[in-house]
């Protein structure tokens, strides 16, 4: 008897990664990154819904920054608070953005680079005003983190190379601890990274940090549990004492 699982599969799997290894890159996301590439221009127009992004997304250090530009663009309270109380960020006095113009010409006329040529007048923006720039080109701010993963992520050939915020009287995001950079890369992830029925993949989100910020990571995915399914791998007590037994696997 064959059983076709495909109807059982998730649209996407997001894979959140915060160590210094590729091992998790290179053996499992990489093919689906090595494809999307290869499609990228095939389209003469390409869309940002959640079909022209790769099949995996592997987030680790490199997306902090558009993680944090995409919560701190968003209008919605809960993503408000997380900046508020969670990063305890007050400020944001400069959000500078390195465009790679000469790779421009690599694209076809997609959403992609149509975003960027419509912010890329100047490197540099206050908060508000790259706000009213989006408003008035009437881009959604569920879009955003769309268009900058399609725009950061196309190996040599990326639209930007490196986003640089500055928040709080010149912190930057290499200020924050480690557990508040892992929190930043989770509500992200959990908040514009993928559709309902997903899966998101958590290597040891708890691995170096303060009890307090473990604490935070169960806090950070309980919205989300009704319509995400999350695996989680990890050695803290703190973040097993969290999950339903039965949910709970140990392994040797």
């Amino acid at each position: 008897h064959q059983v076709v699982i495909t109807n059982y599969l998730p649209l996407k799997v997001i894979a959140i990664y915060s160590g210094e290894s590729s091992r998790l890159f290179s053996e499992c996301s990489e093919p689906f990154q090595s494809e999307f590439i290869r499609n990228i221009n095939k389209a003469p127009i390409q869309g940002t819904d959640y079909s022209n992004l790769p099949k995996m997304l592997y987030l680790n250090k490199l997306y902090w920054p558009l993680s944090l530009l995409s919560l701190l663009i968003s209008s919605l309270e809960d993503n408000k608070r997380f900046i508020k109380d969670i990063l305890k960020i007050d400020s944001v006095e400069k959000i500078k953005i390195d465009f790679q113009r000469k790779n421009y010409e690599e694209y076809n006329d997609n959403l992609a680079l149509k975003f960027i040529r419509d912010i890329d007048a100047k490197d540099e923006y206050e908060l508000e005003e790259l706000k009213r720039l989006l408003l008035d080109k009437g881009y959604l701010e569920n879009d955003l983190y769309k268009y900058l993963y399609l725009a950061y992520t196309h190996n040599n050939s990326q639209l930007i190379d490196n986003i640089v915020i500055k928040f709080n009287k010149n912190l930057t995001i290499s200020d924050l601890s480690e557990g508040e950079k892992k929190l930043l890369l989770i509500k992200a992830a959990l908040e514009f990274g993928a559709q309902e029925d997903s899966l998101f993949i958590l290597d040891e989100p708890d691995a170096h940090i303060h009890m307090n910020n473990q604490e935070q990571i169960i806090k950070a995915w309980e919205p989300y549990k009704g319509n995400r399914q999350i695996v989680i791998t990890t050695h803290s007590p703190t973040i097993a004492q969290a999950i339903e037994d039965d949910n709970v696997y140990m392994m040797n």
